[in-house]
């Protein structure tokens, strides 16, 4: 076991990193230091800017009563208009209704997850999930077909060009014209 006193803060110089100040190298000779200027000097921006305002091709889905059942399942969303018919339509829809966040499983039917984002430049294996909510306007029911229409609505980097992020905006439209929801998603592309 080390001594505490080998733990004491050893007093910092102006402008000095927390680092270089315990170790008595500077910022620059860090382990990964170099690393992390190579890949940053080397890496390319891979999300074309000119995409913002693109709208992607249409979406249109049937929502069927089994794949709600087995959502609402999947969930754990207990409320009975989720599987139900009777319950759905005493409580004033016209079948079972969808649980609020269904509207995404609509959005991954006709094609590999993926697939959209690698049209678009991302790299899948530096993918990562940023962020994702939701806006509902109208209940999305067994039986709707629902149209979803997505918009790329912004591509910015952070932490110097070695986080790249995609916002998108998706719009569920039933066939008569409902706004039924607004789905946002945050894509992250990591370099390094």
């Amino acid at each position: 076991m080390s001594d505490p006193q080998d733990r004491v803060s050893k007093p910092r110089l102006e402008g000095q990193s927390r680092f270089a100040a315990l170790t008595g190298r500077g910022a620059g000779d860090s382990p990964n230091a170099k690393q992390f200027r190579k890949t940053k000097e080397a890496r390319m921006p891979s999300l074309d800017r000119t995409l913002i305002g693109t709208v992607l091709e249409p979406i249109v889905a049937e929502v069927e009563k089994g794949e709600i059942r087995q959502f609402a399942d999947a969930i754990g969303a207990t409320d009975p208009i989720h599987t139900d018919p009777e319950a759905a339509r005493a409580a004033g829809y016209p079948n079972l209704v969808a649980p609020p966040t269904f509207v995404f499983c609509l959005s991954q039917r006709n094609s590999e997850p993926t697939e959209r984002l690698v049209e678009l430049g991302f790299d899948v294996a530096k993918l990562l999930h940023g962020e994702q909510h939701f806006e509902h306007y109208h209940p999305v029911c067994a039986g709707d077909t629902i149209t979803l229409s997505t918009r790329i609505e912004d591509i910015y980097e952070k932490k110097g060009g070695l986080l790249e992020f995609m916002v998108q905006k998706t719009d569920a439209v039933n066939r008569d014209g409902a706004l039924c929801a607004t789905m946002t998603a945050v894509v992250v592309q990591r370099h390094g």
